[in-house]
């Protein structure tokens, strides 16, 4: 018979073991394993945007206004003058007006993508810590076609990526409001060998690419187009993989002042799939400045103690580790795959 400290200790560990996450390579919200994760509150208070991101690809959260309208004076105030409304409205092109990383000047725009509301949402669904790498203000429609974001950053593990846009006045109906298809985050990333493409001086190294794709899938998966029209305050969360875009402006006289955060979560590399060959051939890896420093994101992912890995990388080729590693070559294994997952942390060389 055991005594009762033995078996209250037993009973602890099969509780640690029952609530530990076997898949830590997989954001939370994407894991097959959400509904036991669900089962056993690892997503606390944040539960209702787990679900829907997990479900749907995207959640919608409500902020506090009077919080955020201290951040959207200021932002639109001080942006204002930096774009020419009077020649946009009178234009008829689909040109967007935006401000890429304003945060590094703007006190008000970094602090907004630093909310720790935002931060601690990110990492509770996540499962990892997030860091706000880049920045994009608005003060009107985009009229952009949709798209996934991850074909401009991407990271490996794949899936922790994810945007927030954030309303900063009311949106109307006719101002060119943000559009999203609920589900596509489940749809395959794309590389350019999906789409028969590589890397090229006469490819456009734009999202071009990948309408008629993207399109097609959304016509043979039967996705059904939504538009957020939000009050000051809100704000959408979406999946790394959500296609989503601008819709057209009806009325060029109204603003949609907005703020869209991207953010990267540690311990992942991260890299530009519309400029890489992914994963046979050269490889656009980012080094992503975080916004919470104004420095260059250190490499986190345990066993790498050398940042200097990331620069080398730059020279790696799949023909020259399966030369210098047969055991790999002999395995069959993809030497990219084999590369991230083992051979940075045996000190492979290339």
């Amino acid at each position: 018979m055991k005594d009762a400290a033995a078996s209250s200790e037993q009973e602890q560990g099969a509780s640690a073991h029952s609530t530990r996450n076997l898949l830590p390579g997989l954001p939370l919200v994407d894991s097959p394993l959400f509904p036991t994760l669900r089962s056993k509150g690892a997503f606390g208070q944040y539960l209702a945007a787990a679900e829907s991101l997990h479900n749907k690809g995207y959640a919608i959260v409500d902020l506090d206004e009077s919080t955020i309208a201290t951040f959207a004076e200021p932002i639109c105030s001080s942006l204002k003058p930096c774009f020419d409304l009077a020649a946009w409205r009178h234009s008829t092109d689909h040109h967007s007006l935006r401000i890429q990383d304003a945060w590094k000047n703007e006190a008000s725009v970094r602090h907004l993508a630093l909310l720790p509301e935002i931060l601690d949402l990110l990492e509770t669904v996540y499962g990892r810590k997030p860091f706000a790498f880049q920045t994009l203000n608005f003060p009107v429609g985009t009229q952009q076609h949709f798209h996934s974001d991850a074909v401009h950053f991407h990271s490996e593990p794949a899936g922790f990526m994810c945007g927030v846009w954030i309303a900063l006045e009311d949106i109307h109906s006719d101002s060119g409001p943000l559009e999203y298809f609920p589900c596509s985050h489940r749809l395959p990333y794309l590389q350019l060998r999906d789409i028969g493409k590589q890397v090229s001086d006469d490819l456009p190294a734009t999202q071009e690419i990948f309408h008629a794709v993207w399109q097609a899938m959304v016509r043979s998966e039967g996705l059904q187009k939504l538009t957020f029209t939000p009050r000051r305050g809100q704000a959408l969360i979406w999946a790394a993989n959500l296609l989503h875009g601008g819709a057209a402006v009806r009325d060029r006289g109204l603003t949609r002042w907005s703020q869209v955060t991207h953010y990267f979560f540690e311990n992942c590399l991260h890299y530009t799939p519309l400029h890489s060959d992914w994963p046979w051939g050269s490889i656009a890896w980012r080094r992503p400045l975080d916004a919470a420093t104004g420095a260059i994101r250190p490499v986190t992912i345990p066993d790498w103690k050398d940042d200097a890995l990331i620069a080398r990388l730059a020279d790696f080729t799949p023909e020259n580790y399966l030369t210098v590693n047969p055991d790999v070559k002999a395995a069959g294994v993809n030497p990219w795959v084999h590369l991230l997952r083992h051979g940075l942390r045996e000190r492979r060389s290339w």
